[in-house]
């Protein structure tokens, strides 16, 4: 691979932050304005589901299979009640701050989510480990 699983996860999410900040910076023109919302819908949302889709083979490579279907569904209740939550908050900064405002302080928290991850533990990932198998027993054998 070139990049590796873990500098893939860091591009796709610093990109989806970093492109984000064309929608604040959208001039009132509607035609040069279309092309500052349309460049983030193409290329953001691509790199993005290219991090979210090493992040969940990550996930499924190292969580033992029992496992697999609780702490997911427990990943997803918190990030759902994080997106929550941050409506919220997004809500407040828009009326208080502004709009543009407000959309450039998310782009720079997702670019903030990206820093974190040049982590070591995440960068030096280059391929999905393969999670060790449970020797079969005489259940398993048989059934």
């Amino acid at each position: 691979m070139w990049l590796g699983i873990g500098n893939t996860m860091v591009l796709g999410a610093f990109i989806y932050g970093a492109i984000g900040f064309l929608i604040p910076l959208a001039p009132t023109q509607i035609w040069i304005a279309s092309i500052f919302f349309i460049l983030p819908q193409l290329f953001g949302d691509g790199f993005m589901i290219m991090h979210d889709i090493n992040r969940r083979s990550l996930q499924q490579s190292i969580i033992p299979e029992n496992y697999l279907g609780r702490v997911i569904g427990a990943m997803k209740v918190s990030e759902m009640a994080a997106a929550l939550l941050g409506v919220s908050i997004a809500g407040v900064v828009g009326e208080t701050v502004g709009l543009r405002a407000a959309l450039f302080i998310g782009s720079v928290l997702m670019v903030i989510a990206a820093v974190v991850l040049l982590h070591p533990a995440v960068r030096s990932i280059k391929t999905i480990p393969e999670l060790p198998t449970a020797p079969k027993t005489e259940s398993t054998k048989s059934g």
